[in-house]
């Protein structure tokens, strides 16, 4: 409703301009209201008119400056800003916030250009442990046998820490071909659960090749990529990766189609638990294939939609069968692939931009949803026994999960380069294993910088 009010008053205010194109005021609310709409073009004619009016205003340049800058115009951002700069009645302030961004749009236009990203912060979950709510039944290895274990997910805090640092290198070509590279990290340190401190860095590089459209402000890309990673988990070696992607992406109207394969070898230093004999590790190292399309709205229009459509099919390398005489059984046995999966994920984003007497804030609600059925029974987790080793009073099956999530993220623009944000979201896996039958509420918040 307060969209269409808000379509209604440009409409109108429009209409009144065509009859009365010297009104600076109603000019400047006519570009403020055509910003918030997302007519990105509508709202620089109309700070263009402003400028007949009043040449040397220097907020109305500067707006033009950064309007430019949201087209991807940044040779004609930098001439507003430069023009903010060099005049002599600019308030130092605004001087200042000119002089920063005409450096920022200088960079964008040369054939380097660097980037990077940090985040850090707090955040608590309330199911930090990973443990279902209700008891459940696994091996063990100390009693060799099933026993009932009795849920007891437990919160805790940790501190994180994320990094992205990117660059590109323009060929300066018509075609917008471009060598991309980026490394991106993130961290945690728990407060309690040291053991689930994690670490874990992923770098990718590759050349986005250029297509022309029939749009000429919109051009297609196809970009083939190497990727390569690893991680630690309590600051012992977990996995090192290893692969290659392509992805791609098609402007089609209002909306972008990003498409997208990729395959990664990931080689596992152990399993989280190593069960009897004690030679025997059943690991989780082989491919993860994935696939999926990325659909993104006008990034320019007030209210955007972001979905992600994938599957990933992950093949573990050692597919030798366990017999369970080695667990003092005769009648049971199992594929040592049961890590392996199929998934299929959906996410719906739908941010949206506040603006409250010049501050910038940007609220993104996410839902999604993951089905995963893996290939064979797990020989650890039972769907139901009675806590002895007596074949006949087990019962097992191939694990299926469902996962749902929702949350919300919040982030300030405190200025071009610093931000504060926050996140709460809640996950529940809904399994036809109890051990695996969990929930996790989480919050965490802190500042983040771009430079």
């Amino acid at each position: 409703m307060a969209q269409d009010a808000s379509s209604s008053d440009r409409a109108e205010l429009f209409a009144y301009l065509v009859r009365n194109p010297g009104d600076v005021k109603a000019t400047l609310r006519y570009a403020d209201l055509s910003k918030e709409a997302g007519d990105i073009e509508a709202a620089i004619g109309a700070l263009e008119r402003v400028l007949f009016y009043e040449p040397n205003e220097p907020n109305t340049r500067l707006y033009l400056g950064l309007l430019y800058s949201r087209l991807g115009s940044y040779d004609m951002a930098r001439g507003y800003f430069e023009s903010v700069v060099e005049h002599p009645a600019t308030p130092p302030a605004i001087r200042e916030r000119a002089a920063y961004l005409m450096a920022q749009s200088e960079e964008k236009t040369e054939p380097w250009q660097f980037r990077n990203f940090v985040r850090t912060g707090l955040r608590w979950q309330s199911n930090a442990n990973g443990e279902p709510d209700k008891g459940y039944f696994a091996y063990s290895a100390d009693a060799d046998q099933y026993q009932p274990v009795e849920g007891n997910p437990e919160g805790d805090w940790n501190a994180y820490l994320q990094t992205g640092s990117s660059v590109i290198y323009d060929f300066g070509n018509q075609n917008g071909d471009q060598f991309e590279a980026t490394v991106t990290t993130y961290s945690t340190a728990q407060f309690d659960f040291d053991e689930y401190n994690y670490n874990v860095i992923e770098a990718t590089a590759g050349v986005r090749f250029g297509i022309p459209t029939d749009n000429p402000t919109q051009m297609a890309s196809i970009k083939p990529y190497l990727i390569a990673g690893g991680a630690t988990v309590d600051y012992d070696p977990y996995y090192w990766s290893g692969g290659v992607g392509v992805q791609g992406t098609a402007p089609l109207g209002a909306w972008t189609f990003a498409p997208y394969v990729q395959a990664i070898y990931r080689e596992f230093e152990g399993d989280a638990f190593n069960p009897p004999p004690d030679d025997f590790d059943p690991g989780a190292t082989g491919w993860v294939y994935s696939t999926g399309v990325r659909i993104t709205s006008d990034p320019k229009a007030a209210q955007r939609l972001q979905v992600h459509v994938g599957y990933e099919r992950r093949e573990v390398s050692d597919k030798d069968t366990i017999v369970t005489d080695d667990f003092n059984f005769d009648t049971f046995e199992f594929s040592t692939d049961y890590q392996s999966y199929h998934r299929a994920i959906i996410e719906v984003r739908t941010p949206f931009d506040l603006y409250a007497k010049g501050h910038h804030i940007l609220v993104t609600p996410l839902l999604g949803v993951r089905y995963t059925i893996h290939d064979s029974e797990d020989p650890f987790a039972p769907v139901f026994a009675d806590g002895s080793v007596f074949p006949g009073e087990i019962e097992f099956a191939e694990r299926e999960d469902w996962e749902f999530r929702a949350g919300l993220a919040v982030d300030y623009a405190i200025n071009d380069w610093a931000g504060v944000g926050g996140q709460i979201s809640y996950t529940i896996t809904d399994s036809n294993i109890p051990a695996y039958d969990t929930d996790n509420f989480t919050v965490s918040f802190g500042p983040h910088f771009r430079f």
